[in-house]
C-alpha cells in the first residue's frame, strides 16, 4: 500500500488517502477473463428457459437480496457522506472555482481562481455599467459567472443591487433589488447553492445580511443588524460569519431557518467585539477576526459555540481582514482607516503586518512599514511569499518568515487587496490605476487607467486569463488577454490606424493642468521642435522621439518615475546621427525607429531593444524614401526605398519587398493584407501580408491626406475630397456612402465603435458614422494638426486656446475646456492618452505631460 499526501486546509495538515496498489494489478490482469465471462452471461438471458430459471432463483433469495440491496444504498450513502465529491480537487486548491466562501476568495485571499494565469499584456474586453452605479465591492468569481454588489451614491441617491453577470459578455444573468436595498460596500461571498452578502456604507444603521438563491438570484433569508454590514461574510461548515461594525459578530446558519426566515446560531456584543469592521477568515470550526477602534485586537473564536478561543491585543487599529496559510495568520494594521489618513486623524502614522502561529496562538514575528495596511494580506499559490499595499504607496513582497524580497513603488497610496497567480500580483492604487506586477523581480508588466475620480475600493480578481474590478463611476472592467501570451504592440503612430493615440482608454479629469516637460531644459525659450512626431506607449513606457537638439533619437521615459513639475529620467537613450523625425513602433520587447527626414543621407531604421536600448539590428534607408513605418507581432514595414515598401521580420532578415508608390502615411495590416494609400499616382494598394504580392489595386479620385484604416471588411481613407469608404474585398466604394465635400487634414482619424472623427481643411471636427458616412455633428474652431481623439465618452480635440472636451453623448452641448496650452504655444505632434495623462509635443516645450488639475 501507498499512500499520497495532499494540502488539506487552513492549517497546511497532511490527509492520507490509502490507494490499493497490488489489488488493482490483480485486478487488471483478470479483466480480459471477465469481460469474456459477462458477456457470455449476458447472451444466455436471452434464452428462455436461462430467463425461467434465474426469475424462480431470485424469488427464493428474495430476502437475502433485499437485505444486500440495502447493504450497498447504506455504504454509497456514508461514502457520499465522509467523502463528498469534489473534495479532494477542494483540498489541492484554495479556491477551486465551484466556490468563492469568503473575501478574496479563500483563506489565503489570493484573489485568484484555481490555477490562474492573469494576462501579461492586457486590454479592456468590457465594461459593464447601468445609469449611475457603481462599484465598492471585490467581485466574487465562480466558473463563467461574477456575482457583484452596487453603489448608487450622492446627495439625492443610497440604492444598490446584487448582479451575477455572464464573465464573458457582461449579460446580467440575474438582477436582484431587496426592498429598499442600500449601496453597499460588502461583497458577495459564493457557497454551494447559495449568495450571501451585506448591505450599505459606513453611516448606514439596520443594515442587512441577505441570502439568494446562486442560479436565479432569489431571496432565501435576510437579517436585519443594529448597525452596518460592511464587512464580507465569511461561510464554513454551513455557517455564515459576519462582522456588524459596533453590533458585534453574528454566526447565521447558510441555509437558513426554513420560510424565508433566518436562524441566528450565535451572536457575540459589541461591548466585546467593539468596530467588528473587517472580513473574518474561517477555517473549519475556528473564525479569526480583527477589530478597529476601541478593539483593536485579533481574536479566535469557535465557530460552533461562538465562544473566544484567544485574544492578542494590538498597538493599532486592525481593519486588515486576516489570512490564514500553512498553520499561520497573517494580518495587517495600523493608523488611520479607509477614509481618513493617519495625519487626519491627528495619530502618528505607523503600519505593521503579523505573523501569529495558530497552534499557539502567539506573535511569530512583526514587520514594520511607515503607513498603515488596510488590504489583506495575500499568499501567493503555493504558500511562500505574501503581498500587501500599503498607505505608503508601496506593493511589499515577503516571505513566510517576514523578511523583505522586494517593493515597488506606485506612487500613489494603496487600500486595496492585490491578487496574486504563479506570474503576477495585480493591484488598486487609490489614484485609481491598476498595475500589474512580476513575482519573479518585482517590475512592472503593464498598467492600466481605471478612471481618474471616485473612492476606487474594489480589489481586482482573477479568473483564467482574465482580471474583474470595478469603479465608482466608470463601471465594472474586465480586462483580458484573448489566448496564449500576447504580444504588446504598438504598430506606428498614434498607435495604430484608428486608434489616434487612445493607448489604454483610461479616463480624462475634469480638467487637466501642465505636469511637465521633456527635455527638462525645454521649457519655452525656443522656437524648436525637438518633438516632432507623437510618442509611442507599450505598457506604460514612453518612446519619445528627438528630432532636434544636442541629443537625437529615442527617449525611454519610465512608468512611475515622474512627479509634478518634473519630468521622469530616462531608463534610456539611444543616440542616432539624424534625428528621429516619426513616432516609434514597438512589437513585443523590439522597438524600431527611422532616423532623418527624406533628402538626408545616412538613414536607418534601427531595431532597439526594449529592455535597455541596445541596438539589435539596423537596415539602410534610401536618402529620398520617406521612411514611413508600421509593425504588426511578427513583422516591420517600412517604405526603405522611394517607390517600395519592405517586410522585415524580428530578427532583421527581409522577407519581401514591392513597389507600390510614394506613401507618406504608414501601411496599414488588416487580418492577412497590408494596405497602403499612395500619392504620387494615387491609389490605395492591397498586398498578400506574408508574401508581399500585389492583390489588387484602385486608383483614387483625390490624393490621400491620412493613412488607411481597416475594420471589419472596410477601408477608410481622408483624402483631399473628403473621407471615402472602400471595401477590403476590391477597393472599391461602399455603395451608399456619403463623402462629406471638402479636404479630410492630414494626420489621421480616429475611430471608436460606430462613429469617426476627423478635422476638414475648414478647421472643422466632424464625427460621422462608420455605417453610412452622414454627419452625427460638427465642431469649429478646431485645429488641423492635432488629430482629435476619442475616449470613453467624450472627444478631445485641440483649439487656438488649448484643449477641450465634447461630450458624445451630449453633441449640442459647448465644448467644455479641458487644459489651458495657450502659453506653451504651437503643437507640435497629435495627442497620447495613457494612465488618464496626455502627452503632446510642444514647440520649445518637447514633450509636454498634461493630467489632473491641482
Amino acid at each position: 500500500m501507498t499512500a499520497i499526501s495532499m494540502n488539506m486546509g487552513c492549517f497546511g495538515s497532511l490527509g492520507i488517502i490509502p490507494v490499493l496498489i497490488s489489488p488493482l494489478q490483480v485486478l487488471l490482469a483478470v479483466l480480459p477473463g471477465l469481460i469474456v465471462a459477462m458477456l457470455a452471461a449476458i447472451a444466455s438471458l436471452f434464452r428462455p428457459r436461462t430467463m425461467w430459471n434465474l426469475l424462480k432463483l431470485m424469488w427464493r433469495l428474495k430476502i437475502p437480496l433485499v437485505i444486500a440491496a440495502a447493504v450497498v444504498v447504506g455504504m454509497v450513502w456514508i461514502v457520499k457522506t465522509i467523502w463528498p465529491a469534489g473534495r479532494v480537487a477542494a483540498a489541492s486548491s484554495e479556491i477551486a472555482g465551484r466556490d468563492w466562501p469568503m473575501f478574496r476568495g479563500g483563506p489565503g485571499r489570493c484573489g485568484a481562481v484555481g490555477e490562474s494565469d492573469a494576462p501579461s499584456c492586457a486590454a479592456v474586453k468590457w465594461i459593464f455599467k447601468e445609469g449611475n452605479i457603481g462599484f465598492f465591492c471585490s467581485p466574487a468569481v465562480v466558473g463563467n459567472r461574477i456575482y457583484v454588489t452596487s453603489a448608487d451614491k450622492d446627495v439625492f441617491a443610497d440604492a444598490g443591487a446584487i448582479y451575477c453577470l455572464d464573465a464573458n459578455n457582461r449579460d446580467v444573468i440575474w438582477k436582484t433589488v431587496p426592498d429598499g436595498y442600500l449601496a453597499t460596500f460588502s461583497s458577495p461571498v459564493v457557497s454551494g447553492d447559495y449568495v450571501v452578502c451585506g448591505e450599505g456604507l459606513h453611516k448606514t444603521q439596520a443594515a442587512r445580511i441577505i441570502c439568494l438563491r446562486r442560479t436565479t438570484g432569489q431571496i432565501v433569508w435576510m437579517f436585519r443588524t443594529n448597525h452596518h454590514v460592511e464587512c464580507t461574510p465569511a461561510v464554513s461548515e454551513g455557517r455564515v460569519y459576519v462582522g456588524a461594525g459596533d453590533d458585534g459578530i453574528y454566526c447565521l446558519a447558510l441555509e437558513g431557518g426554513g420560510n424565508g426566515q433566518p436562524k441566528v446560531l450565535w451572536h457575540l456584543p459589541s461591548k466585546d467585539y467593539p468596530d467588528a469592521e473587517t472580513s473574518l477568515v474561517a477555517c473549519g470550526d475556528k473564525v479569526y477576526v480583527g477589530l478597529g477602534n476601541k478593539g483593536q485586537a485579533i481574536c479566535a473564536i469557535d465557530g460552533k459555540t461562538g465562544k473566544e478561543l484567544g485574544r492578542i491585543p494590538a498597538p493599532y487599529t486592525v481593519f486588515s481582514p486576516p489570512a490564514v496559510v500553512g498553520g499561520k495568520l497573517y494580518v495587517g494594521m495600523g493608523t488611520g482607516d479607509f477614509i481618513f489618513t493617519a495625519e487626519e486623524l491627528h495619530l502618528p502614522p505607523a503600519g505593521e503586518v503579523w505573523c501569529v502561529d495558530l497552534a499557539g496562538f502567539k506573535v511569530d514575528w512583526k514587520f514594520k512599514v511607515s503607513q498603515t495596511v488596510l488590504g489583506a494580506i495575500a499568499a501567493s499559490p503555493e504558500g511562500y511569499e505574501l503581498y500587501f499595499g500599503s498607505r505608503d504607496g508601496n506593493l511589499y513582497c515577503i516571505g513566510t518568515d517576514g523578511k523583505q524580497r522586494w517593493k515597488w513603488n506606485a506612487f500613489s497610496q494603496i487600500l486595496t487587496s492585490p491578487a496574486v497567480t504563479k506570474n503576477c500580483v495585480y493591484f488598486v492604487t487609490a489614484s485609481g490605476a491598476l498595475h500589474a506586477i512580476r513575482r519573479g523581480d518585482g517590475q512592472p508588466a503593464w498598467e492600466q487607467s481605471l478612471g481618474s475620480k471616485g473612492t476606487f475600493a474594489s480589489s481586482p480578481s482573477v479568473s483564467g486569463s482574465d482580471v474583474y474590478v470595478g469603479t465608482q463611476f466608470d463601471g465594472l472592467f474586465c480586462l483580458s488577454q484573448s489566448a496564449g501570451k500576447l504580444t504588446p504592440v504598438w504598430a506606428g503612430p498614434l498607435g495604430s490606424p484608428g486608434r489616434a493615440g487612445n493607448a489604454d482608454d483610461s479616463a480624462l479629469s475634469d480638467f487637466g493642468d501642465f505636469h511637465w516637460q521633456y527635455p527638462a531644459d525645454q521649457s519655452g525659450q525656443g522656437k524648436d521642435a525637438y518633438v516632432k512626431a507623437p510618442p509611442a506607449v507599450i505598457g506604460s513606457k514612453l518612446l519619445v522621439p528627438l528630432a532636434e537638439g544636442p541629443a537625437k533619437g529615442v527617449a525611454c521615459l519610465p512608468p512611475g518615475g515622474e512627479t509634478r513639475n518634473k519630468a521622469p529620467k530616462p531608463e534610456w537613450f539611444f543616440a542616432t546621427t539624424n534625428g528621429v523625425c516619426l513616432s516609434p513602433a514597438v512589437s513585443g520587447d523590439n522597438v524600431f525607429a527611422v532616423d532623418g527626414r527624406a533628402g538626408q543621407a545616412g538613414r536607418s531604421l534601427h531595431c532597439i531593444a526594449l529592455g535597455n536600448g541596445v541596438q539589435r539590428w539596423r537596415t539602410e534607408v534610401a536618402k529620398g524614401a520617406s521612411g514611413v513605418m508600421s509593425a504588426d507581432v511578427a513583422h516591420v514595414f517600412v517604405q526603405d526605398e522611394n517607390e517600395a515598401v519592405s517586410c522585415f521580420g524580428m530578427d532583421g532578415r527581409r522577407i519581401w519587398r514591392q513597389s507600390v508608390g510614394v506613401m507618406d502615411h504608414p501601411p496599414a495590416a488588416a487580418d492577412s493584407m497590408l494596405i497602403a494609400a499612395t500619392t504620387g499616382k494615387p491609389e490605395l494598394v492591397a498586398m498578400d501580408l506574408p508574401t508581399g504580392l500585389v492583390l489588387w489595386r484602385a486608383s483614387l479620385d483625390a490624393a490621400p491626406t491620412t493613412g488607411p484604416v481597416a475594420r471589419n471588411g472596410v477601408i477608410y481613407l481622408g483624402t483631399s475630397a473628403g473621407l471615402e469608404a472602400r471595401g477590403a474585398v476590391d477597393g472599391k466604394m461602399i455603395a451608399g456612402w456619403h463623402v462629406e465635400p471638402g479636404a479630410a487634414a492630414g494626420g489621421g482619424l480616429s475611430l471608436a465603435g460606430d462613429r469617426i472623427a476627423y478635422v476638414n481643411a475648414k478647421a472643422e471636427l466632424l464625427v460621422v458614422s462608420a455605417e453610412d458616412g452622414h454627419v452625427i455633428f460638427r465642431q469649429a474652431g478646431v485645429s488641423p494638426a492635432v488629430v482629435p481623439m476619442i475616449s470613453r465618452d467624450a472627444i478631445l480635440y485641440a483649439a487656438k486656446d488649448g484643449l477641450k472636451r465634447l461630450a458624445l453623448d451630449a453633441p449640442d452641448n459647448k465644448p467644455a475646456a479641458w487644459a489651458d496650452t495657450s502659453w506653451l504655444g504651437e503643437p507640435s505632434t497629435s495627442m497620447i492618452l495613457c494612465g488618464s495623462k496626455i502627452y503632446i509635443g510642444m514647440t520649445g516645450w518637447g514633450l509636454a505631460c498634461l493630467g489632473a488639475g491641482k
